[in-house]
């Protein structure tokens, strides 16, 4: 018999972990044993301990978690080495990098705000053609 989330059913199981948060502090924080440089800024990699203050952290690292929630519910052999190449690996050179990522000036103990990039607002109607 098959229900909601079961295979068969053309439904995907559920998510192993409810949210990217739960995701990262249970899965991906103790997965990525690795060097990191004690302040930001220097090079090397870096990562901040609170990556959710940092948008493009929070988005990337939401893309990579249901990315790997797909690749665990897909049955496929290769299917997370797959995720690692295509989708982690890239990820977190940029997110990691220290000397442009975007936790670049965080530490291991300390988080540090970077302001988003300028922007002047859209005049109206600049984008509806595109909308068609």
């Amino acid at each position: 018999m098959t229900g909601p989330g079961k295979p068969g059913d053309g439904e995907r199981p559920a998510p192993l972990f409810r949210n990217v948060g739960v995701w990262v502090e249970s899965w991906l924080a103790p997965a990525l044993a690795g060097k990191l440089t004690t302040s930001g800024g220097s090079g090397g990699r870096v990562w901040c301990p609170q990556w959710w203050r940092h948008p493009e952290v929070a988005v990337r690292l939401t893309a990579l978690w249901q990315a790997w929630e797909s690749a665990r519910a897909s049955g496929s052999a290769d299917a997370m080495s797959a995720w690692w190449i295509h989708h982690a690996d890239p990820h977190l050179r940029v997110l990691c990098d220290g000397d442009s990522g975007p936790m670049y000036r965080c530490g291991s103990t300390r988080h540090h705000d970077l302001p988003p990039f300028p922007t002047t607002s859209v005049p109206p109607g600049w984008f509806d053609d595109l909308a068609a």
